[in-house]
């Protein structure tokens, strides 16, 4: 079943650089055998487009994909993972496990990709992130592909780019997915944001403060195609407790994170998802009042702001907002439960009769603009035309 869809979804920009594979100058497409970090690099350096690398279970450093098309094929036990920064210097040159700028056709299959560890020095430092891929203006396909994570912000992230994605999951904790101005298409895939860390107040007196749920999948503007996915957004992490000793004040439970976020101009299709938000941390107290401050709001489980959405079977849930701080005596609020759906933009949560009719009228005439039945469907102008066409192609492919 898996490779049928995998026949029928992966996108066409893919399928255009792997036809490549069959014109004369891809005749002799070689494939390179390789078992640690140099001989990868080395083969990285010598491959021709339309090669394949094949990676043996070992644990590899930074890969940047420097040809293309090229297929990377690894197996149970291949890890690549970024180069963590170094604590105190802002200036380290940390790297993402993987990198792909500017390339079409690239193929990632049973590889295993880490993030970096993060750090804190003092406030005034921002920690040190390293995300599991980072994909620029390149079309990629991933298939049996999993992303353990180390750090807050280590995500897949891609900018201006194509991605498709099948049987693909974070594990261990978690790790997200971050795309603006792309394309996904996600197939069988699970997802979740990572736990947002806790605040506190070190040795030295300083206070560090804790950070919201990471989202499980993120789009901002473009567009995405989401079938049979799981996506759960990270918990908030606790607040800060402060003794009456200490300067500074606590603070109350940072807020979970959302299983899917939309936002900006772009447009999205689920078909057979479930969407959860993440728990909200548990309140801090502050020792100067001798008082307890409340949770964390919960996540959403779509999170829609100025895109549009349609939904068949899907699930989508709120997190529970954290609890209340319980040093002291007084009662403070649990944190909000987050919303199933925050809808600020176009949200459909099932097959609509008007797409109905679209498909019938589809089959009188393919190209319905200027069509003089259309306006008797009240659509506003010709972008919500476009946004069901879109729809369409996909309920009539998954359902």
């Amino acid at each position: 079943m898996k490779s049928v869809l995998l026949c029928k979804t992966i996108l066409p920009s893919i399928l255009a650089a792997f036809f490549l594979l069959s014109l004369p100058g891809f005749a002799g497409a070689r494939v390179f055998q390789v078992n640690d970090t140099d001989s990868l690099t080395s083969a990285l350096l010598r491959c021709h487009p339309g090669d394949e690398i094949r990676l043996d279970p070992a644990t590899y450093q930074t890969v940047e994909i420097t040809t293309a098309p090229l297929s990377l094929t690894g197996e149970r036990g291949v890890i690549i993972e970024g180069k963590p920064g170094h604590q105190g210097d802002p200036n380290d040159n940390a790297r993402p496990a993987v990198i792909i700028s500017r390339k079409k056709g690239v193929s990632l299959q049973s590889l295993e990709m880490i993030g970096g560890t993060d750090w804190y020095l003092y406030p005034s430092f921002p920690p040190k992130y390293v995300h599991a891929m980072e994909i620029t203006s390149s079309t990629v396909s991933l298939i049996d592909c999993r992303f353990p994570d180390r750090g807050i912000q280590s995500r897949i992230i891609a900018r201006d780019s194509e991605l498709f994605m099948e049987s693909c999951a974070s594990t261990n904790t978690s790790c997200g997915v971050d795309a603006t101005n792309s394309r996904l298409e996600l197939i069988d895939c699970r997802f979740a944001g990572c736990q947002g860390k806790s605040g506190y107040i070190d040795f030295m007196g300083y206070t560090h403060k804790g950070t919201e749920g990471g989202t499980g999948v993120s789009l901002q503007g473009g567009t995405a195609v989401l079938v049979d996915c799981d996506f759960k957004g990270g918990e908030g992490g606790d607040g800060i407790n402060s003794s009456p000793s200490t300067f500074y004040n606590g603070s109350g439970g940072y807020g979970g994170g959302s299983g899917l976020i939309f936002q900006g101009p772009g447009r999205g299709i689920m078909i057979r998802c479930r969407s959860n938000g993440g728990a909200g941390g548990k309140g801090g107290s502050t020792g100067q009042f001798f008082w307890n401050l409340g949770g964390g709001g919960g996540g959403h489980g779509l999170f829609l702001d100025g895109a549009s959405v349609t939904c068949d079977s899907c699930e989508m849930k709120g997190g529970e907002g954290g609890p209340p701080g319980d040093v002291y005596s007084n009662q403070a609020p649990p944190g909000d439960p987050g919303s199933p759906v925050y809808n600020q933009g176009k949200y459909f949560p099932r097959l609509p009769a008007k797409e109905e009719q679209i498909g019938i009228l589809l089959e009188r005439d393919p190209n319905p603009f200027g069509d003089p039945l259309w306006p008797d469907l009240n659509f506003d102008n010709r972008n919500d035309v476009s946004d069901f066409l879109f729809r369409m192609e996909y309920l009539e492919k998954y359902l």
